[in-house]
C-alpha cells in the first residue's frame, strides 16, 4: 500500500514530460536501461541508483501532495533527468507485471544531498570578440608597436598587462614568472602598507542586495587576495598572518552589519584562505600557530574557515603539539563560571578539546572527558557512539538510557536519536516485541503517517511473536488518538506489548490537536483504501484551507474513481483558487489542476462537462491572457498514455 505508487498511477506520460520539461524528459527516457537498485523505502519514497558520469542516489516522492526528487547528480534548475529515469523504470516494471522491491525498517527518508557548487569566481574572462581596426597604411612591425607603447604611460600599460592576463593563462603564469625572476621590483614593506590601507577601505564598504529589485553591493575583496598572494610567493609568511589578523576583526565587523544572503562572507572565506597557506610557514612555535587559528574557529560564527584542515592536518604538528594545544584548553575550560557551562561557546571549546586529544592519539581521554563534561553538553549521541567504537556496549547502552531521560523534555531531537539506536539494538538482538513497543510510543508520542506505516509493516513482518495481533493494537491506538485523553489515557490488561523500555510521552502523555487527529485518521482511511470513510471524515473536517491543502489533493486522487463527486468538487475549488491569485505562476497550477479534474470526468465518460467548465472560465476571465494560453492548450491537447496500466 503505497500513497506514492497510487499516485503514479494516476498520471499520463504528457503529466511526467510536464513535470520535467521536454528536454529533460527526452534524456530521461534515454538512461532508464541505466537505473538500478530499485527500492521503495519504509518512508513510502522510490529509492534507485542511475549510473551517469558516475553513480547517482536518486530519490522520488510526495511532498506536501506533490511529485518531488532528490539526486546527489550536480543539476540544479529542476526535475533532474535521473529522476525521470526512476519514474520511467518504475513504470516499466510494474507493467510488465513485478512489484518494487520494499527496503527494510532501518531505510531512511530521502538523502539530504549537499550539493557541491561550483565556484565560477575565478574563471578567466573572455577574449572580447570586438576588432579594433588600425590605419591600414600603419606598418604592423614590432618596433613599429615598441615605438607606440614606449609612449603609453605607465599605469595604462600595467592594466593592458593585467587585462591579457585575465584573458591568457599563459600570459598570466609568464607575468608571474617574470615578478619572481625580479625581486628588486617588489617591496615587502611597500606591499603590506598598501594592502593595510586596502583592507581598512574595503572592508569599510557597505554590502548589502535587493533582490526584488535586481540591486545591490558587495564589496570586491579580490586586489587584497592579490596583494596576499603576492606576499606569500615572496615568501612573507609572517606578514602574511599578521595582515590576516587585521583582516579577521575588521571583515567579522564589516559582516555583521551587512545585509545579503553570504556573499561578503564568501568574499572574507576565499580571501581567509590564503592566509591559512601561510600559517604552518611562519615564525610562530607550533603552538601558537595551532592556537591562532582555534582562537578564530572557536568564534567563526559564520562559517569563514571552510579549509581548516590545511592547517591541523599539516605534518609540521606532531602529536606533542596537540598534548599542549590539549592541556591549555583543559585549563580553559575550568575558567568557565558554572552559569556558563551549557552555553554554545562551553560546548566549541569542548568538542576543540575532543579533537587536540584525537590528534594527540590519546583517544580513552576523549570518552573520560566526554562523560565529565556530558551534562553540560549533551552529546549523549557521540559519547554512545564513542563507548560503541571501543567495544563497551555496556557503557554504551547506559549513557543511551541516561541521555534520553536527560534530553526527552529540552532537546526532543538527541533524545529521539538515543531512542532511535535502542530500537536497533533490540532489532539486531532479536527483541521484536520491545522494538514494536518503542515504536508505538513514538506514534502515540507524534501521531503521524509515517510512524503509523512503521508500526504496520512491523507487524506486517509476520513475526511469531506479532502474528495476529495488528488488528487489536491497529484498534487501540487509533481509539486512544481520537477518543481518549492524553493526560488519563492508559494502554488496556490484555496489550499485547511490553512496556517500552523508555517513553517519549513524558508526564503530560503527549498532546494532540483535533485538527491534526483528524487529519491523520483521513489519511490512515485513504491509505488502507477505506474511502467512504475517508470522504465522510472529510466532510465534517475543521481547518483552514480545507478543499486546497495537500490533503485534500491527495485524497482527490485516491477517490477519483469511488467518490468523483468528492474529486471534481476539490480540483473546482483548487482551480478557482489558483485563477484568483492572478499570477502566471498560479495559472500554471490552475492548469495542472484541469489536467486532474479532466481524468475524473475521462473516467466517469463525462468529457463534456469538463469542456464546458473550461469554456465557461476562458469567457469569465477574457481579460486574463496568461490564462487564457493555459485554457487553450488545454482544450487543443490530447489525452496521453498512462503512465501505469
Amino acid at each position: 500500500m503505497s500513497e506514492l505508487i497510487d499516485y503514479l498511477k494516476t498520471l499520463t506520460l504528457d503529466d511526467v514530460q510536464e513535470w520535467a520539461g521536454d528536454k529533460i524528459y527526452a534524456r530521461g527516457k534515454g538512461i532508464v536501461k541505466h537505473v538500478s537498485d530499485l527500492a521503495l523505502t519504509i518512508n513510502d519514497a522510490l529509492s534507485a541508483k542511475v549510473q551517469g558520469t558516475e553513480k547517482y542516489n536518486t530519490d522520488v516522492f510526495l511532498e506536501d501532495g506533490e511529485l518531488t526528487s532528490f539526486c546527489s547528480c550536480p543539476y540544479e534548475y529542476g526535475e533532474c533527468k535521473h529522476a525521470v529515469a526512476v519514474i520511467l523504470a518504475v513504470a516499466k516494471q510494474l507493467n510488465s507485471g513485478h512489484d518494487i522491491p520494499q527496503k527494510d525498517m532501518q531505510s531512511a527518508t530521502p538523502r539530504d544531498i549537499e550539493l557541491s557548487v561550483a565556484d565560477h569566481s575565478l574563471e578567466r574572462a573572455k577574449p572580447s570578440s570586438k576588432k579594433i581596426e588600425l590605419d591600414s597604411s600603419y606598418p604592423r612591425t614590432l618596433e613599429a608597436l615598441q615605438k607606440r607603447l614606449s609612449k603609453q604611460p605607465k599605469a595604462a600599460l600595467v592594466k593592458q598587462l593585467l587585462l591579457l592576463s585575465m584573458k591568457d593563462h599563459d600570459i598570466h603564469e609568464s607575468l608571474w614568472e617574470f615578478v619572481a625572476s625580479t625581486p628588486d621590483l617588489f617591496n615587502v614593506a611597500s606591499q603590506v602598507t598598501l594592502l593595510k590601507r586596502k583592507i581598512k577601505k574595503i572592508t569599510a564598504e557597505e554590502s548589502w542586495q535587493d533582490y526584488w529589485n535586481h540591486k545591490g553591493h558587495t564589496p570586491d575583496y579580490s586586489p587584497i587576495r592579490t596583494g596576499l598572494e603576492a606576499l606569500l610567493k615572496h615568501e612573507a609568511f609572517d606578514d602574511v598572518v599578521e595582515l590576516g589578523s587585521e583582516l579577521w576583526t575588521l571583515g567579522i565587523k564589516q559582516i555583521q552589519c551587512s545585509d545579503d544572503e553570504g556573499e561578503l562572507a564568501n568574499e572574507l572565506s576565499r580571501t581567509l584562505f590564503i592566509v591559512l597557506e601561510a600559517l604552518p610557514k611562519t615564525s610562530m612555535k607550533s603552538v601558537m600557530q595551532l592556537f591562532w587559528l582555534i582562537d578564530r574557529a572557536l568564534e567563526d560564527d559564520y562559517g569563514l574557515l571552510q579549509d581548516l584542515d590545511l592547517v591541523y592536518n599539516h605534518e609540521g604538528y606532531q602529536a606533542e603539539h596537540w598534548q599542549d594545544v590539549a592541556m591549555v584548553l583543559t585549563q580553559r575550560l575550568a575558567t568557565f563560571p558554572e552559569s556558563k557551562k551549557q552555553d554554545y561557546e562551553y560546548k566549541r571549546v569542548v568538542d576543540m578539546l575532543a579533537f587536540a586529544y584525537q590528534k594527540g592519539g590519546d583517544d580513552n581521554a576523549i570518552l573520560t572527558m566526554m562523560e565529565n563534561q556530558v551534562r553540560n553538553t549533551k552529546d549523549y549521541v557521540k559519547l554512545v557512539e564513542g563507548f560503541i567504537k571501543q567495544g563497551n556496549m555496556s557503557k554504551a547502552k547506559d549513557w543511551c538510557l541516561v541521555g534520553f531521560n536527560d534530553t526527552l523534555k529540552e532537546s526532543p531531537g538527541i533524545a529521539s536519536s538515543l531512542k532511535d539506536q535502542l530500537i536497533g539494538w533490540h532489532k539486531d538482538d532479536g527483541n521484536i516485541t520491545q522494538v514494536a513497543a518503542l515504536s508505538v510510543d513514538d506514534f502515540l508520542a507524534s501521531p503521524d503517517m509515517k510512524n503509523f506505516q512503521i508500526i504496520e509493516r512491523l507487524f506486517q513482518t509476520k513475526h511469531p511473536l506479532l502474528d495476529g495481533q495488528w488488528k487489536q493494537v491497529r484498534a487501540t491506538l487509533l481509539d486512544l488518538i481520537e477518543h481518549g485523553n492524553p493526560v488519563t489515557w492508559s494502554l488496556p490488561s490484555n496489550w499485547p506489548l511490553p512496556k517500552a523500555e523508555v517513553s517519549s510521552l513524558g508526564e503530560s502523555k503527549g498532546y494532540w490537536s483535533q485538527t491534526q487527529v483528524e487529519d491523520l485518521m483521513i489519511h490512515i482511511a485513504v491509505h488502507e483504501k477505506h474511502f467512504d470513510e475517508a470522504v465522510d471524515r472529510f466532510g465534517n473536517r475543521v481547518g483552514f484551507q480545507i478543499m486546497t491543502d495537500s490533503l485534500a489533493r491527495s485524497l482527490a486522487l485516491a477517490v477519483s474513481k469511488s467518490h468523483p463527486e468528492t474529486a471534481i468538487s476539490i480540483w473546482k475549488t483548487c482551480t478557482l483558487a489558483e485563477i484568483s491569485a492572478t499570477k502566471t505562476s498560479a495559472y500554471q497550477r490552475a492548469g495542472k489542476y484541469l489536467l486532474q479534474l479532466r481524468k475524473v470526468y475521462e473516467q466517469h465518460q463525462q468529457l463534456d462537462e469538463w469542456l464546458k467548465f473550461v469554456k465557461s472560465l476562458k469567457a469569465e476571465h477574457k481579460r486574463k491572457i496568461r490564462l487564457q494560453e493555459v485554457l487553450d492548450k488545454l482544450l487543443s491537447s490530447k489525452s496521453s498514455a498512462k503512465l501505469i496500466e
